[in-house]
């Protein structure tokens, strides 16, 4: 699935793919960061801001599926961010899982529940809130 709804780019995009999709339901999407780091020696796990951005990202992902389409000068923000970090990220595997769920759907923005995952464990769990927004002219 596309990943160009978000408008970051590498390299501070933190999400490579949507792995899947659920409808009014979820979305699993991935960050493969052991290519990232490569580009980065000084740095050897993925630090807790990045997977804030992957996970924010991933939110976009999700909303730009479920709400309506972006209207002109349209622009989605981040409202809300509420996390727990469960685990340092260790940086034993070269992906790291985003999952979002919906709590509340509403036509031009959303309250979702996160999660990020390392060696299929939970490293970080919270909820964020997305929102479209019109760009003024400035």
């Amino acid at each position: 699935m596309q990943v160009d709804l978000i408008p970051q780019k590498p390299p501070f995009r933190f999400v490579d793919e949507v792995v899947e999709y659920k409808k009014n339901q979820s979305l699993t999407a991935a960050f493969d960061y052991a290519n990232y780091l490569a580009d980065f020696p000084f740095i050897d796990k993925l630090p807790p801001s990045f997977l804030i951005e992957g996970l924010a990202q991933s939110s976009v992902l999700f909303v730009e599926r479920e709400t309506s389409p972006l209207e002109e000068k349209e622009i989605p923000i981040l409202g809300t961010i509420d996390f727990d970090f469960v685990k340092e990220p260790r940086g034993g595997e070269d992906k790291v899982y985003y999952f979002i769920e919906p709590m509340k759907v509403f036509s031009k923005h959303c309250l979702l529940k996160v999660s990020a995952l390392e060696n299929q464990e939970i490293i970080a769990t919270g909820r964020i809130s997305v929102a479209k927004v019109i760009q003024e002219s400035g």
